[in-house]
């Protein structure tokens, strides 16, 4: 087992929940939900307590592979030996160009960050027997958001007063969430977790 890594754990004792990937756009904003999320060594938290594991290199090589193997299996080992819950994020992108998608579509990997995550799916699913969950986040908007071409461009031709240019052939469909609204969810369905009704 790998004795520690930094996950950018943040831990929140009223929730008896913490989030990993902290730092990143999603975690900053779910620390907002409690005012006493605090950064702690992942291998130091509580036993028994609910895990939002959204830490994960988000690049389009092959070092994502190896690198987010290695952060799901430091993670998934760590809740094994304090009885910790997970819910699991993952990304819409392991259903590439998909529409009215299910929890039973097939999933596929077209870049190596869908595959990193379609394999920590199943290496959770099957690999373990810890109370988990999966949710597959789409296209994230919010304050403070520092990636998405279509904000940007969106932003720019309201500024500028001109229409908006269309990138590529145009065949992806994108549903966007809002940030707030995302965490919140994040939020119902690890405290259903926590109570074994997930």
């Amino acid at each position: 087992m790998i004795k520690d890594m930094d996950v950018r754990c943040f831990y929140s004792p009223s929730l008896s929940i913490a989030i990993t990937g902290g730092t990143g756009f999603i975690g900053r904003h779910f620390q907002q939900l409690s005012n006493d999320f605090t950064r702690i060594n992942f291998g130091n938290l509580p036993p028994h307590t609910c895990i939002i594991h959204c830490a994960a290199k988000v690049e389009y090589n092959h070092t994502c592979l190896t690198e987010n193997a290695a952060i799901d299996y430091f993670v998934f080992e760590q809740c094994k030996s304090k009885n910790h819950s997970i819910l699991y994020c993952s990304t819409n992108n392991v259903y590439p160009m998909a529409q009215q998608c299910g929890t039973h579509t097939a999933t596929t990997a077209t870049e190596p960050y869908s595959l990193s995550k379609i394999n920590g799916e199943i290496l959770l699913r099957d690999s373990y027997r810890i109370p988990y969950g999966i949710i597959r986040i789409g296209d994230v908007f919010g304050k403070g958001q520092k990636h998405g071409n279509f904000f940007k461009a969106l932003e720019t031709s309201i500024a500028q007063q001109k229409p908006i240019s269309l990138y590529g052939a145009g065949l992806k469909i994108r549903n966007y969430i809002w940030v707030n609204e995302l965490t919140q969810s994040m939020l119902y369905l690890a405290q259903k977790l926590q109570r074994g009704d997930l």
